[in-house]
């Protein structure tokens, strides 16, 4: 077994999907958009985000501990998910359930490719990259998408087009 840091109980440690806080993803501008709706679950991580924006209890990440790395699960509809962005870290995506369309650009080429249940793709630091829901589940509204990246802080930076959405909004 491997050992537990001396500040968190094991149990402070553990977390069941079915158990698992959705919130509308108050740390990601991009979610107010209305091609970017969603939900979101910020599992560990991001804790230095929260505390820039003050955020809901329901926006934390469940497991309030550093670690080097954030993970966050996002719900979204068909038609929805994350405009392009990058971070200043490796990013992972990795399609839980439904099936994805993400979008990177290699120099100034637009690619895609499809993502279904269990497939990945990361981006390299500073890459765009996107994605958009294509199906969810027999009988769910949303599918799953998770985020691994390998930093605590999110760091997220928007292309001009997506900033001009944003900032039309009042973003």
């Amino acid at each position: 077994m491997a050992p537990q840091p001396e500040n968190a109980p094991s149990t402070q440690l553990i977390t069941h999907m079915d158990d698992l806080p959705r919130s509308d993803g108050a740390l990601f501008r991009d979610m107010r958009l209305p091609d970017g709706r969603g939900q979101v679950t910020h599992v560990i991580g991001h804790l230095e985000e929260a505390a820039r924006h003050g955020v809901a209890p329901e926006d934390r990440p469940v497991v309030n501990q550093r670690a080097g790395y954030c993970v966050t699960y996002a719900y979204h509809e068909p038609g929805t998910g994350a405009p392009r962005h990058r971070h200043s870290a490796y990013e992972t995506l990795i399609a839980l359930d439904g099936a994805w369309d993400v979008t990177w650009y290699e120099g100034r080429v637009e690619q895609h490719t499809e993502l279904r249940s269990g497939d990945t793709i990361t981006a390299p630091p500073g890459m765009e990259v996107g994605f958009r829901n294509l199906t969810t589940p027999p009988g769910r509204p949303t599918a799953t998408i998770i985020s691994i990246l390998g930093t605590d802080d999110p760091d997220i930076a928007y292309p001009d087009d997506v900033e001009q959405r944003l900032k039309a909004l009042g973003l």
